[in-house]
């Protein structure tokens, strides 16, 4: 997340000079950034921006950065194209990554699919940005059955005992029959869209949104249990994109507030909170339930005590990966745990102690969250779309 810069620091003019040795032409543009029309008064300084723009010469075009919008949100959008449009010079836009969560906004994706399918009794269940939600047999790939909803879909689905779980952007949550594709219930208090996988722990559904809300749902009827807040009302430090972790009778989320915090899983009620490790939308359990595991901001990871009443640090390490908030969650599976990072790496390191068994590169983008197959095998996938099973020596 970026700070947005206020009027005149809203812009700066960048002036590019060949070498001298170089006899080539000289050129002037200016550069805008992190505008984040949708918050207060973002929109009246990227108006004065642009009249300020149209009023100096030797432009010869404006560069737009990250983030442009707030939220991404479809009204945010048109705002800040109706603003640029007001340039005379020609403009030219690389979005952020507030710019990027698809929302509301379809965009011109059409089928794309940005969640690992969940996959249960020979069957896998994803959502697309078509609008859809998918059910294809994993033997053949035929379609099964598919649910239709109001707007993209790009959440994960989770399975549970033949019933499939899943949040749309439409601000729906639905709980769908895995057999025949029959909606068994729907959930329509939300105030944003979804793009987490949820929970289900304890005989409820448990999930973020886009709303500062974290959710709990009666799984058997979809009625709301309860929802907690951190108390704020800034809707970026929703506990929306990590995957929220059950253990010990308790829900551990990691939000962009950089708190790692354990709620009572039956009652919704804060155990505690702690911001000692700038964790950021991070958090895994292990698999016998007795160790929480988060990344933090700069290159280390931790791991605490699921059963304690306060936080009870078992291990640090410092994994060496930099400034990171890349939320892709640790996955542990036999002893090891699995994560990758905004840049390519992806590591393994020792549950129980957190010594890095090894690391890798498989890229030099952002890695989802990892699919481990065991202690010695995960596979790892990255925004260019490669898809890599690594395995320890």
């Amino acid at each position: 997340m970026k700070k947005r810069l206020r009027v005149p620091l809203l812009f700066c003019f960048l002036l590019l000079f060949c070498a001298s040795f170089v006899r080539a032409p000289q050129f002037r543009f200016a550069w805008l950034s992190d505008a984040h029309v949708g918050s207060t008064n973002a929109a009246a300084d990227l108006e004065a921006s642009v009249r300020d723009l149209n009023d100096l010469a030797g432009i010869e075009f404006v560069l737009v950065s990250g983030d442009v919008t707030e939220m991404g949100a479809d009204a945010e959008l048109e705002q800040a194209k109706s603003i640029l449009d007001r340039l005379e010079k020609p403009y030219y836009i690389l979005p952020g990554n507030h710019d990027t969560k698809w929302s509301e906004s379809d965009f011109t994706t059409g089928s794309a699919v940005y969640a690992t399918p969940a996959i249960a009794d020979g069957k896998a269940v994803f959502g697309s940005t078509d609008k859809n939600i998918y059910c294809l047999e994993v033997k053949n790939g035929r379609l099964l059955w598919k649910v239709a909803t109001g707007a993209a879909v790009v959440g994960g689905a989770a399975i549970e005992k033949g019933t499939v779980y899943i949040g749309g952007s439409d601000r729906t949550f639905r709980a769908i029959e895995l057999a025949s594709g029959k909606v068994i219930w729907e959930f329509h208090g939300l105030g944003g869209f979804v793009e987490t996988r949820p929970l289900v722990y304890r005989g409820k559904v448990i999930f973020g949104a886009w709303d500062t809300w974290l959710y709990a749902l009666n799984a058997a009827d979809g009625s709301l249990a309860w929802k907690w807040s951190n108390g704020g009302r800034a809707l970026l430090y929703s506990p929306a994109a990590c995957w929220p972790a059950g253990a010990g009778g308790k829900v551990f989320i990691a939000a962009p507030d950089r708190y790692l915090t354990a709620i009572d899983a039956a009652t919704g009620q804060t155990v505690w909170r702690s911001n000692q490790f700038a964790v950021r939308e991070t958090v895994g359990v292990s698999r016998d339930g007795r160790r929480v595991y988060a990344r933090c901001i700069n290159d280390t990871v931790v791991a605490l005590s699921a059963s304690a009443a306060q936080p009870e640090l078992l291990w640090s390490t410092n994994c060496g990966y930099g400034y990171d908030i890349d939320p892709s969650m640790p996955v542990e599976m036999g002893g090891t745990v699995y994560f990758g990072t905004k840049n390519g790496l992806v590591y393994a390191l020792d549950g129980r102690m957190g010594a890095v068994l090894w690391k890798y590169r498989i890229g030099v983008t952002v890695v989802n969250t990892p699919l481990p197959v065991n202690a010695r095998q995960a596979v790892f996938t990255d925004l260019d779309g490669r898809i890599v099973l690594l395995m320890s020596r």
